[in-house]
């Protein structure tokens, strides 16, 4: 499969993965979220293929490539142990870079609640998570109170599966390749916060990051990929340069300029197979 055969000269893509876990680890959580390591190493080997791997600044800041040839860009959301160890490791040793997106009020070991809620309460998962995240905006410390009046079950995870710690992100934005940005305070749904909420989430929460890593760019993931016109206005104005959905896929030259703060990703999701993801990544199938 070559590029050119499929019109890709100059296209960029952006990549969102999660989280990485060992092929013999059960599935726990969200398992969507949860990519296999044999899967990723797949993916990664096949990129070079088509792609020019790039930092993501190269998108950002529209940096040209040689040739027109197109440029692909790795993420992960929500800074998970497996990504941080497992999926960096493979980065690392291939060489390619990567943008990891953290939220700054996050806890060392912490299970997120989209994982806590799934581990638990398979057949509603869905129905209460679209009521939470209307209801409650996404926001862990209400979210888990609601459990509680409801009595919904929440899992308490380990292992690959929680968010890894601040002195590991530290380490990492000390990595060649590697850049450390920004997932809001509280991982909260930005598409329904008032302008005064959303100023927490986004001014205070960069703040809180870049006291711990100075070296955060200052680039925004959407958490749930959900936004506002208002979010986004708020974002430029605190100083956000550019800001990421999960969804969206390839963005091609020949469309208009991709929208600076609604920028397109490619969700990468476990179970997905690599004959998929490729279909996908070149834009032949949804994305």
């Amino acid at each position: 499969m070559r590029f050119f055969s499929f019109g890709l000269d100059g296209a960029s893509l952006v990549l969102a993965f999660h989280n990485v876990i060992p092929d013999r680890e059960r599935p726990r959580g969200d398992h969507s979220l949860h990519l296999e390591l044999s899967r990723y190493r797949e993916i990664l080997d096949w990129l070079p293929d088509i792609f020019e791997v790039v930092p993501l600044e190269s998108i950002v800041q529209e940096v040209p490539i040689p040739f027109g040839r197109p440029r692909i860009a790795i993420t992960f959301d929500d800074a998970y142990e497996g990504a941080v160890d497992l999926g960096i490791t493979e980065l690392a040793r291939r060489g390619l870079p990567a943008t990891v997106f953290v939220i700054s009020g996050m806890r060392d070991g912490q299970t997120f609640w989209w994982d806590a809620l799934a581990d638990s309460n398979d057949g509603r998962t869905l129905k209460i998570r679209e009521e939470v995240l209307r209801s409650a905006a996404g926001r862990e410390s209400v979210i888990r109170s609601l459990a509680k009046q409801n009595r919904w079950a929440l899992s308490e995870l380990g292992g690959p599966f929680v968010a890894s710690t601040w002195k590991r992100i530290a380490d990492l934005a000390c990595l060649e390749g590697i850049t450390i940005a920004h997932h809001t305070r509280t991982h909260a749904n930005a598409a329904v916060l008032t302008k005064e909420e959303l100023l927490v989430e986004l001014e205070t929460g960069r703040t809180e990051l870049e006291e711990r890593v100075p070296e955060a760019r200052p680039w925004l993931a959407w958490p749930y990929g959900r936004s506002s016109a208002r979010a986004r206005s708020v974002a430029m104005h605190v100083g956000f340069k550019a800001a990421f959905r999960v969804d969206g896929g390839l963005w091609k030259r020949s469309k208009p300029p991709a929208p600076r703060f609604r920028f397109p990703r490619l969700n990468v999701p476990a179970g997905l197979t690599l004959e998929g993801f490729r279909l996908r990544a070149v834009g032949l199938l949804g994305r």
